[in-house]
């Protein structure tokens, strides 16, 4: 049985956009912190897992959901993009000159 809650609107849109910009600041931070960019960017990805691992811990927990199937789930989609978007970069860079 699925238990129906009230939620207010704009108490979960704050809650959304605090998760966010937490999220966005943990993602970024291995940008100042070395000045290597390819060492950033695997603390990044790092950083992505732990925060993909923590969320769906509280899920399972919350929901009573298998957690191995659902972050091996977010984590090849969330890392699947990311790969997409880099091989754009990639042949951006290559083929257009395009260099950021």
């Amino acid at each position: 049985e699925e238990e129906k809650e009230d939620v207010n609107p704009v108490t979960a849109a704050i809650y959304t956009g605090v998760a966010y910009l937490i999220t966005v600041l943990l993602l970024v931070f291995p940008y100042f912190l070395f000045s290597n960019a390819k060492i950033a960017m695997v603390v990044m990805l790092g950083m992505t897992l732990l925060i993909i691992a923590t969320y769906n811990y509280y899920i399972s927990v919350a929901k009573e959901v298998n957690f191995r199937k659902r972050f091996l789930t977010m984590a090849l989609i969330s890392l699947g993009v990311a790969a997409i978007s880099f091989g754009i970069g990639f042949l951006a860079k290559t083929w257009l000159g395009i260099s950021i």
